[in-house]
Formats: structure tokens, C-alpha cells, sequence
């Protein structure tokens, strides 16, 4: 069991590193832009709800609820 506990630790630290990284920063960046561009544009003027299927850290949620954009 305290394999898996290391195995969590080093992979979570090298994914950490990644995403400070300026290629994971620059990765972010243009997935925001990207997705901002086609829900900025897209039909209809109301409110969207956003779905976060839990896949990553929450910062693309964090940053789509700071743009009025509601999550479930």
C-alpha cells in the first residue's frame, strides 16, 4: 500500500512540475482561448452550464466560473 502512496507522490509532483512548466502555462493559455473563443461566439446569448468531468486540478473550471459561467 505504501508503494501506491509513492507512486501517487512522484507522479502527482512530476505532473505539478509539468503544469508550471511554460509549456504546460502555454498549454492552458491557448486551451482557455480556444474554448473562450467558441463559447464567446457560439449560438445564443443565455447563460451556459459547464461540465467538469474531474480530469485535471479544477483551474479550467475555476477560470470558466470567473467568466460568469456556471459548473455542475
Amino acid at each position: 500500500m505504501a508503494q501506491d502512496h509513492e507512486k501517487f507522490d512522484t507522479a502527482m509532483a512530476t505532473w505539478q512540475e509539468w503544469q508550471d512548466a511554460p509549456w504546460g502555462r502555454l498549454r492552458y493559455t491557448l486551451a482557455e482561448a480556444n474554448l473562450m473563443r467558441h463559447l464567446d461566439d457560439g449560438p445564443g446569448s443565455g447563460p451556459l452550464r459547464i461540465l467538469d468531468l474531474a480530469g485535471g486540478d479544477g483551474g479550467d473550471t475555476m477560470r470558466l466560473a470567473g467568466r460568469g459561467r456556471t459548473a455542475s
